[in-house]
């Protein structure tokens, strides 16, 4: 089960919510919007774009700009070949 945040001021762990961003991206059969992170873990965009950033910055999550103007960034992972 993902931590739910009652409101957006409401202070979430790290660690949980890492965990959970990564439970998600390892479970998708795609790169995924922002957005749907969010959605299927169940918490704020803030937080999950912070760890993102985190996940992208140590080479753990792969970061996919596209070409289509106005489009979103999409994520993908390389959390199961380097994280136990």
């Amino acid at each position: 089960m993902h931590p739910r945040a009652a409101n957006l001021g409401e202070y979430l762990n790290e660690p949980t919510v890492k965990n959970a961003v990564i439970d998600v991206l390892k479970r998708a059969e795609r790169s995924l919007l922002l957005r749907e992170i969010a959605m299927d873990s169940e918490l704020p965009i803030s937080s999950v774009n912070r760890v993102l950033g985190r996940l992208h910055r140590r080479g753990l999550v792969t970061r996919y700009k596209l070409s289509v103007q106005g489009h979103p960034q999409r994520y993908g992972h390389n959390v199961a070949r380097q994280s136990g």
